[in-house]
């Protein structure tokens, strides 16, 4: 009997969409073009690594296209897998008080490693914003840093200045015996202790 012919073009645009229904149009089909284009049509990691075993002896072509799109879908996973990490320390870095400067190298150097063409366009957008954020952090602790060792070496000058002078001031008022300004002698001493700067992390006192 003649096999009724099968029009496998319209098999495929039925199959479209549906992983199991297109390894088995290319799975039955003996035209070639229908079996690649059902291969390239498959979503799923899972389906071309069924696909690369069901054609692995026999449709040398198919194989190679089944192989070339299943380590195409394992390279994206594991780079946005990887993005995804980073994403992650990149955002918990803006929540610690000291950002060591190599760990910002050893994330960019990471990062930099993945390829752009495997990552989702948010998670490349989603890495620009959190390092612009990192900048902008650790500019402006920077800039704390630096008024803070200002103010701490001002109020060093104002502490030395005052202890050298207070000692004289102390024998002055002992020699004129005036007790009563001694007051005000030990308020401007408790008022230096009062002004002086918070110290942060980095700051030495």
């Amino acid at each position: 009997p003649v096999r009724p012919l099968v029009d496998w073009s319209a098999q495929l645009r039925s199959a479209l969409g549906n992983d199991v229904a297109l390894l088995q149009v290319a799975k039955a089909t003996d035209v070639l073009a229908v079996k690649l284009e059902a291969v390239q049509a498959l979503a799923t990691e899972e389906s071309l690594k069924q696909a690369e075993r069901l054609f692995r002896n026999h449709d040398r072509k198919v194989h190679r296209l089944c192989k070339q799109r299943l380590d195409a879908a394992v390279a994206q996973r594991e780079a946005r897998s990887k993005a995804q990490a980073l994403l992650t320390r990149t955002h918990a870095l803006l929540a610690e008080a000291e950002v060591p400067a190599n760990h910002l190298v050893t994330l960019d150097r990471e990062w930099t490693a993945l390829a752009p063409p495997l990552l989702e366009p948010q998670q490349t957008a989603a890495f620009a914003a959190l390092r612009g954020q990192l900048d902008a952090l650790m500019r402006e602790r920077t800039e704390a840093q630096r008024q803070q060792q200002r103010q701490w070496q001002q109020w060093s000058a104002d502490v030395r200045h005052r202890l050298v002078s207070w000692p004289g001031e102390l024998m002055a008022l002992a020699e004129h015996g005036n007790p009563g300004e001694l007051g005000p002698l030990h308020a401007s001493l408790d008022a230096l202790r009062a002004t002086r700067p918070q110290a942060g992390a980095s700051t030495a006192p």
